[in-house]
């Protein structure tokens, strides 16, 4: 009875032993996994962040290359004005000699 006894604990123990073996493979597994899935993390937050870095800087890019339109535009319209205001200057200047009986050459 007693060797009944005494097998019956080496086998408890050697369960508890295998179960417990078990929980630290298993705990083991999971930090693993944590570990894996931090690195993702960490991998993803850095893209993340490069890509934010790269649509700042076009961003950036994009609203100099506005405003230089915005400035051409502007240089633009002054050039029509001034092309404007010559092309009356010379028909008033064209009426003014057809009125005087000078022609013009065409």
């Amino acid at each position: 009875r007693e060797r009944s006894r005494g097998a019956q604990r080496k086998r408890t123990r050697a369960e508890r032993a295998a179960r417990l073996e078990e929980r630290e493979r298993e705990a083991s597994e999971r930090e693993r996994g944590n570990g894996e899935t931090q690195g993702r993390i960490r991998d993803l937050a850095l893209k993340l962040r490069e890509k934010d870095d790269d649509m700042s800087r076009e961003r950036k890019e994009l609203e100099e290359r506005l405003a230089k339109c915005d400035e051409c535009e502007g240089q633009l319209t002054s050039w029509q004005e001034q092309l404007d205001s010559l092309a009356q200057i010379l028909a008033a200047r064209e009426r003014d000699l057809d009125s005087q009986g000078v022609r013009s050459p065409r």
